[in-house]
């Protein structure tokens, strides 16, 4: 239920890699759905997970890997892997698919999804392929598969996963760099900015605004350009700043709160980028009655670097109500 919730309301996806997807057509409209496909899908029993210990986990893990089923071989692992067939990552199967629905996947896959090209490794009458793992018992060994990817992108990877990770460490040593990707608690649009001082940020063109600040490491592009297989990046450091929610400048009567969004629905809109002379991206956006151009580069104080926000306000014909949020905090006075 919580992933057909995160499809239909808050964009999630399973294949990011994917130009397109299903429209988000809120709450007002598909809110009640998840509660009624749950009503009429389930089946008794098919919500019991298997119970979990590290011998069943370690288990599911060889099960996966090179030395036994080879699932790698065409599924992305966490956004690893160089899979022929670009299946869906394991990793993330746990949270989207109920137990005894994978269970029944694994057991005789053409029966669940006619036309897959995944085979059937437990076959009826058949001995056991692995009869030294769990005494070669199928259920116990599909439970086992389930345990080790219950651990999702916290699990240990399969046998045989082979990648080099700090390959895609992405360094700007000259110049900054902009890394378009999907970030962790953000959009599928961001755009990270790294700067050789070692001061990084994130804007997140899809809710129009600054969004994260770091320093040391810039970001590790791994999950990206493996055939964009879901892999959610993150800051490449434990320093990260996370800045509000919400638009940087807008229109507030009284005592009005400071808006939580600031999408195309709320009257903003990106309006694209340029770089300056230091190749820092300049980006353009709008609000509602009102354009901005904002910039974020290095700044030194004293024997620290901090990062300086421009932004070169438009306000238009009103000019009344117009307010720029310098900071957030939940302490009172």
């Amino acid at each position: 239920r919580d992933w057909v919730t995160e499809v239909l309301l808050e964009e999630g996806t399973a294949r990011p890699y994917m130009v397109t997807r299903m429209p988000v057509f809120g709450e007002a409209n598909d809110g009640h759905l998840p509660d009624l496909f749950e009503e009429v899908d389930s089946l008794p029993g098919d919500d019991v997970e298997p119970e979990y210990s590290k011998e069943i986990a370690e288990t599911g893990r060889l099960l996966v890997g090179r030395r036994g089923m080879i699932c790698i071989n065409c599924h992305f692992f966490d956004g690893y892997g160089q899979p022929a067939a670009h299946a869906l990552d394991l990793a993330h199967t746990f949270r989207r698919i109920k137990p005894m629905w994978h269970a029944k996947l694994l057991k005789d896959p053409q029966k669940v999804s006619p036309g897959t090209r995944m085979p059937q490794f437990w076959i009826p009458g058949r001995p056991a392929d692995y009869p030294d793992l769990l005494d070669g018992d199928t259920d116990r060994q599909v439970e086992a598969v389930r345990v080790y990817l219950s651990r999702g992108e916290e699990a240990t990877p399969p046998h045989g996963l082979v990648y080099s990770e700090t390959k895609y460490d992405l360094i700007p040593d000259d110049e900054p760099i902009v890394f378009g990707t999907f970030m962790k608690g953000l959009s599928a649009r961001v755009h990270a900015v790294g700067t050789p001082e070692g001061i990084h940020f994130a804007f997140d063109a899809h809710n129009v605004r600054m969004a994260k600040a770091w320093r040391g490491s810039f970001i590790n592009a791994a999950g990206t350009w493996h055939e964009r297989a879901g892999k959610l990046e993150s800051p490449d450091s434990a320093d990260v700043i996370d800045l509000p929610p919400g638009p940087a400048v807008a229109r507030v009567d009284g005592e009005e709160p400071w808006p939580t969004s600031a999408g195309k629905g709320d009257g903003y809109g990106m309006r694209g980028q340029r770089r300056d002379g230091d190749r820092l991206p300049v980006f353009l956006h709008r609000g509602p009655g009102f354009t901005v151009e904002e910039k974020a580069e290095p700044l030194r104080l004293g024997d620290r670097l901090g990062l300086l926000r421009t932004l070169r306000v438009q306000p238009g014909d009103e000019t009344s109500g117009l307010f720029r949020r310098i900071s957030s905090s939940t302490r009172t006075r």
